[in-house]
């Protein structure tokens, strides 16, 4: 009987586009996250003090309409929604267990070297990560939100639903800045080692340290309370519900600091990504 050469055969099938290839790695996070004991706790402990409340005591206390002063700004009566410092603090908790594992448990297994062995570019992958980790994070830091602005419209008693519209679509913008600003933090760290309990810590202490010495420095100079992640964070949000900056904050340093934490956070992540998928 006679030997027959294998012979290489033109593949027919359909290759994924770009966008399913993110969404099936986006997929993959989420369904790990959800059966994570450490994760499930931050959820359901945070939404309990951060969200659960509020939306108690608007439904035993209604309130006239949504108002922006509501969710932010200042006032001496109570905290504002967004504003409140349980909200920043499992915020930070939480991208930091969610963010840990998503590139530099790739490293440790080496499964990161599978990725780019497909055409996969750097920027792709990372957007995937990053999507990922917003997609779980959205579970505390966006749906809660904007299922309290439905709340408050809900139970109102006065007419005026518009303007409860427009705080609700300023509050989704608020959520989104929130998703990236506390997961980019947590990607970048990730990307720098292959310990998930380095980069949890890391992600962590990245936005404790800042704090601690803004506290020191904002003696000297009250624009130092900008080292504050959360203070800039806080502020931002302030300019999304249309309020303005204490006067003794200079809007251009806001900018820059605000910037510096969303940019640069992205652009080591991609360099790193960049030189490793290079073998570097």
């Amino acid at each position: 009987m006679g030997i027959e050469p294998i012979e290489y055969r033109t593949w027919n099938g359909v290759r994924t586009g770009m966008w399913q290839r993110v969404l099936v790695v986006v997929e993959g996070i989420v369904r790990k996250d959800i059966r994570s004991k450490g994760v499930l706790v931050l959820l359901i402990i945070g939404s309990i003090l951060v969200h659960l409340f509020p939306m108690m005591t608007v439904v035993f206390l209604p309130q006239e309409k949504l108002s922006a002063s509501m969710m932010a700004g200042s006032t001496f009566i109570t905290e504002p929604y967004m504003k409140n410092g349980l909200f920043a603090l499992f915020s930070i908790l939480l991208a930091a267990v969610v963010t840990s594992d998503l590139i530099s448990a790739d490293y440790h297994d080496n499964s990161f070297v599978l990725y780019f062995s497909r055409p996969i570019k750097p920027a792709l992958y990372m957007v995937s990560k990053l999507g990922g980790a917003a997609t779980v994070m959205a579970l505390f830091c966006l749906l809660p939100p904007i299922i309290y602005c439905v709340v408050v419209m809900g139970t109102q008693t006065g007419p005026d639903y518009l303007t409860g519209l427009k705080v609700t679509g300023m509050t989704l913008g608020a959520c989104l800045l929130t998703l990236v600003f506390f997961s980019g933090m947590g990607l970048m760290l990730s990307s720098l080692t292959k310990r998930k309990a380095y980069a949890g810590v890391g992600t962590f202490m990245a936005f404790l340290v800042p704090m601690i010495l803004s506290e020191f420095f904002m003696h000297f100079n009250r624009n130092w309370r900008l080292l504050n992640p959360v203070t800039v964070l806080h502020y931002s949000y302030d300019l999304i519900y249309g309020f303005r900056l204490p006067e003794d904050i200079n809007q251009g340093y806001h900018a820059l600091f605000m910037g510096a934490y969303l940019l640069i956070p992205m652009m080591i992540t991609y360099i790193t990504l960049h030189r490793r998928a290079q073998g570097k």
